[in-house]
């Protein structure tokens, strides 16, 4: 890991780190569950979306405003009432758990690939350990004290900066 000290990013630590959080709205543009290219409003609701293999769960994910609403919705109370709504409760990807850095790991990759303004930020950040600071998840991101944690997220944003940064020499 890099020396310097950390840059500790989330959706609410303002502009200028934010834009790292996988909550940050930039329009992610690529394929859902069946292939069908969509307009994602963020990292996060492509990423819980795959959790479901259900169109009308991946609409709901994408009306949201913001991550804790999405949350909510993938949710035992979300999933009665998205159930109640359709009348069809939500199919579950039953490869989610053994996939779900993949899924974070493609939504990043396309994130940078096609937002060049994002990827210069991104390549900035050279030298620098990226940590996800959330009060919510210790495997994603560190604790609420930033004690603990698994840290995924960074490292798949560090593995990303890493090869664009490659890919510029």
């Amino acid at each position: 890991m890099p020396a310097a000290e950390p840059l500790y990013f989330h959706i609410a630590s303002g502009p200028d780190t934010s834009w790292l959080s996988w909550d940050f709205h930039d329009s992610l543009v690529m394929p859902d569950w069946t292939g069908r290219v969509r307009v994602f409003p963020c990292i996060l609701a492509y990423y819980l979306s795959r959790r479901f293999d259900s169109d009308e769960m991946t609409e709901t994910l994408m009306r949201q405003k913001d991550g804790r609403a999405m949350r909510w919705w993938i949710g035992e109370e979300g999933q009665a009432k998205l159930t109640q709504v359709t009348g069809r409760v939500p199919r579950t990807n039953e490869y989610f758990n053994e996939r779900q850095v993949e899924y974070v790991e493609r939504a990043v990759s396309y994130r940078f690939n096609n937002n060049v303004a994002l990827a210069e930020l991104l390549m900035k950040t050279d030298g620098l350990e990226l940590i996800y600071a959330t009060p919510y998840d210790n495997y994603w991101g560190y604790d609420r004290d930033l004690r603990k944690g698994d840290n995924k997220l960074g490292e798949i944003i560090m593995a990303k900066r890493t090869r664009l940064l490659r890919g510029r020499k």
